[in-house]
């Protein structure tokens, strides 16, 4: 076995990791925090001569293998795309279409004046950053009736989205809408749920997994604007094995996954199984 510490203060401090790579236990970490344990695990996991990680850290800076770029391998963005690097293609959700429907959603939803609470992940993530433009956009241009009362960057931890949601709720009272514009919802919705009266707020979010089927059953979430990350999946791993197979064909450079929106009388059926 070999043994990961984590961060002193967190309950559960050792992540065990056993020879086939079962996971025996799980902590709470920020993403800070988890991508400083992904890089002290790397070096112990047999899974090959390298490994080339894409992605951001908690400042929002791009990592990425530069050797992998230089070698003209190609390379593909999900999820969230990378401002700095040459891939051929991206396949994620339009994050300024999901802004702009996030604001008629709102404006829909509460028929009235709202006030908004935003919570969002990191302004330095391009996704996170351009979604929020398109929200203030459109609600400056087309809602006269929504006031985005005030935005708390969370890191998509739960944690931290659980005190900023609790603390949003205690300075803004006029708040009576919470869009989550990235993850961390969980933390969200339970902050909203232990106010004893989830009833008084529309809250719309950006995902049904972790427990966002199970907050829109218990009617705390209104409306899940869906990126669709099972699409995003299995797009990503077809396009690569086309570019392998046929790198000759063009490529479409933008892969949008439609914005759905998703309500508790629609959860797609592969995120019911506690509830069938």
């Amino acid at each position: 076995e070999q043994k990961i510490k984590c961060p002193d203060g967190r309950q559960g401090t050792t992540v065990y990791m056993t020879p086939d790579n079962s996971i025996l236990g799980f902590v709470n970490l920020t993403c800070g925090e988890i991508f400083d344990l992904v890089m002290k695990i790397f070096p112990i996991i047999n899974i090959g001569d390298r490994i080339d990680f894409i992605g951001y850290d908690i400042n929002g800076n791009c990592i990425y293998n530069k050797q992998l770029i230089n070698q003209d391998i190609p390379v593909l963005t999900v999820n969230s795309d990378c401002e700095k690097i040459d891939r051929f293609a991206f396949v994620g959700c339009d994050a300024a279409a999901s802004g702009r429907t996030a604001a008629a959603m709102i404006e829909l939803l509460r028929r009235s004046e709202a006030y908004v609470g935003v919570l969002y992940g990191n302004q330095a993530v391009p996704v996170h950053r351009i979604r929020m433009e398109a929200l203030k956009q459109c609600v400056t241009e087309e809602h006269p009736h929504i006031h985005l009362v005030e935005r708390m960057e969370t890191l998509d931890d739960d944690i931290l989205s659980y005190k900023a949601t609790l603390d949003l709720l205690k300075r803004h009272l006029e708040i009576n809408t919470i869009y989550v514009a990235a993850g961390g919802q969980d933390g969200v919705c339970q902050a909203i749920a232990d106010t004893g009266h989830p009833e008084d707020y529309i809250v719309i979010t950006g995902t049904v997994l972790g427990r966002g089927s199970e907050w829109l059953k218990a009617g705390v979430i209104n409306a899940v604007l869906s990126e669709h990350p099972l699409q995003q999946g299995m797009h990503s791993l077809d396009l690569m094995a086309r570019k392998i197979l046929c790198a000759e064909l063009p490529f479409l450079e933008l892969n949008y996954t439609e914005t759905s929106i998703i309500l508790p009388e629609n959860v797609p059926h592969q995120y019911l199984n506690k509830y069938q």
